[in-house]
């Protein structure tokens, strides 16, 4: 083979690797299988319901909020995040089978982390907790989603 098109190969073989769905930020741990869009998933479905209900329930839809929206596949299972950005919260959206527990899901979640409320440092700062996170992996998970993710914006209503 020509030297010229042994670059060419090798080349287009590093640039198909970095397309790959496994770019996961070093802050994951353990990495996740791949990613998923939770709106094409039968027990997330579409986000808008879930995150209308959170907005009404906290008062908070007086004025344009923006969202983020991804999934994980694990060896174990699925996990999907909402960002809000406003609020600067990764609410943890779990599965469900019934229409009733979807659209209360994120104002039912066992897992809503603020940034610079339920994040620390280090992961040795975590101490043990089960509610703590690392700020980097909170911000990774924030960044991914706005690299990956499904985008949603929630015009102000009443």
């Amino acid at each position: 083979m020509p030297f010229k098109q042994l670059i060419a190969l090798v080349t287009l073989t590093w640039v198909c690797a970095a397309w790959a769905d496994d770019d996961f930020p070093t802050a994951f741990d353990p990495a996740p299988l791949s990613r998923f869009k939770p709106s094409k998933v039968l027990n997330y479905g579409k986000p808008l319901l879930p995150i209308k209900k959170l907005l009404a329930d906290e008062n908070k839809n007086h004025r344009t909020q923006h969202f983020c929206v991804i999934g994980y596949q694990f060896s174990n299972g699925q996990v999907a995040w909402v960002h809000w950005v406003e609020e600067k919260r990764l609410i943890l959206w779990e599965q469900s089978n019934e229409s009733s527990a979807i659209e209360t899901s994120l104002t039912h979640s066992r897992r809503d982390l603020k940034l610079d409320v339920d994040t620390v440092k280090t992961i040795d700062d975590i101490n043990g907790s089960s509610y703590l996170v690392t700020r980097d992996w909170w911000q990774a998970v924030a960044k991914d989603c706005a690299k990956y993710g499904e985008k949603a914006t929630v015009k102000a209503f009443h």
